[in-house]
């Protein structure tokens, strides 16, 4: 439809009218579902179940996130694939850190400035490592990393 739209004038308003009806249907079905969440919301907190009615809270406050789905190749072509666009990123990412040479010299020089390391007689114990993750509350909001203690707890 996209490339007759420039043949005719006519083709280009029955394209563009097409648009429009497509963003209007996809405007109503989004306020419909949004209005079936708020539905579930209220019925949620009318009998009480906080935590489902502010998790649906969250997923209507949340902002889209575009996710890439297509990636160029080194070749200019297009790669839409899922294991096609993850190998594409994985040879770009090998390529920034590929080692060029000459590092060997960098890091005897940077051996040679750093001071030595002293072990510290107060250094952080295992133990008490073990403790504070094991004391650590369930269901509170995660930090500024997004790491909640269920997952620090999960993960050991």
């Amino acid at each position: 439809m996209k490339q007759i739209k420039n043949v005719s004038a006519e083709n280009g308003q029955l394209y563009k009218n097409l648009c429009n009806k497509v963003k209007k249907s996809a405007r109503q079905d989004k306020d419909n579902w949004i209005q079936d969440k708020c539905n579930e919301i209220e019925n949620g907190l009318k009998i009480g179940n906080t935590k489902q009615a502010y998790s649906l809270i969250k997923t209507l406050k949340n902002n889209f996130v575009p996710r890439i789905t297509m990636i160029r190749n080194q070749d200019g072509t297009m790669q839409q694939s899922k294991e096609g666009v993850k190998q594409r990123w994985t040879q770009y990412c090998s390529g920034l850190y590929k080692d060029e040479g000459g590092g060997d010299e960098m890091v005897k020089e940077l051996e040679g400035i750093s001071p030595s390391y002293k072990e510290d007689p107060q250094d952080i114990l295992y133990s008490e490592v073990e403790e504070a993750i094991r004391t650590l509350k369930s269901n509170k909001s995660p930090g500024s990393d997004g790491i909640t203690a269920e997952m620090v707890q999960a993960g050991g």
